[in-house]
């Protein structure tokens, strides 16, 4: 799943896109995050959601892997679309330059509060 997306930001975090996938599952939640379930070609993983937010004209997702150790998390974050009121529809970011952008911004975003 890591791709060429992978930035320091700060967060001891690694980032990274993904391929197309979209959830089944967002009932779950951790004591800190909401957690969803996303499939991906290998199957299905679970994420604590970080942040949604907008952001030139379109939404994004912020999410993190749930290791036992949460300093072993990676934070990936993808374009993200409602399709009705209770699924989403999350891919990949596509360009290098869109992902700078995009995760400049979620930095300000997360230093603000």
């Amino acid at each position: 799943m890591e791709d060429k997306h992978n930035h320091e930001c700060g967060c001891n975090h690694e980032h990274h896109g993904g391929d197309d996938c979209s959830c089944h599952d967002h009932e779950h939640e951790t004591e800190e995050y909401p957690v969803i379930t996303l499939d991906f070609e290998d199957g299905p993983q679970d994420f604590g959601v970080l942040e949604v937010f907008e952001f030139e004209d379109k939404e994004y997702i912020v999410v993190m892997t749930l290791p036992e150790d949460e300093s072993d998390s990676e934070v990936y974050i993808f374009e993200y679309e409602e399709v009705d009121s209770e699924n989403f529809e999350v891919s990949e970011i596509e360009s290098d330059e869109e992902y700078d952008r995009v995760a400049e911004y979620f930095q300000k975003l997360i230093s603000e509060n």
